[in-house]
């Protein structure tokens, strides 16, 4: 469950919206969801490697410092939505992140054919850098 959702339509050409969206805030832990709608367009053009193997999805994240985390990957059926949640590992160095749907076809084990979505771009308000202050640092007047 999330508080924000994110809706991108894959083509076989593009993603849209194609702008950077608002990622939420630096360290925020799954409160955004993104949504990764295939149009008919792509999923005609998937269609023949899923009749002669299987397709498989994953999703490749890079966070603000450029770091990659690939995704596990997961059997994208004819009626497949993914979905990707914006966790804590990817969100705690803020800046700007990429997150690209990886499309796999798969035949007797071996890769067939391998699809790269264009990048969904989010941009993140960073927090300010701080120190914890306990209630020791508290001041006390003489007064009291």
């Amino acid at each position: 469950m999330s508080v924000n959702e994110i809706v991108y339509q894959v083509t076989p050409n593009g993603i849209t919206p194609q702008t950077e969206q608002h990622g939420g805030t630096q360290g925020e832990h799954r409160a955004v969801k993104l949504v990764f709608n295939l149009t008919d367009n792509l999923s005609e053009k998937l269609s023949p490697f899923r009749e002669s193997g299987k397709l498989v999805y994953r999703f490749d994240a890079y966070d603000g410092e450029g770091s990659l985390v690939p995704g596990v990957p997961k059997e994208l059926g004819a009626d497949t939505v993914p979905e990707f949640y914006l966790e804590q590992w990817l969100t705690r160095v803020g800046g700007k992140i990429r997150i690209y749907l990886v499309i796999t076809a798969l035949t007797d084990g071996s890769t067939e054919m391998e699809l790269y979505s264009f990048p969904a771009c989010l941009v993140f308000n960073n927090l300010p850098h701080a120190t914890l202050k306990d209630d020791a640092d508290n001041f006390e007047s003489v007064s009291v």
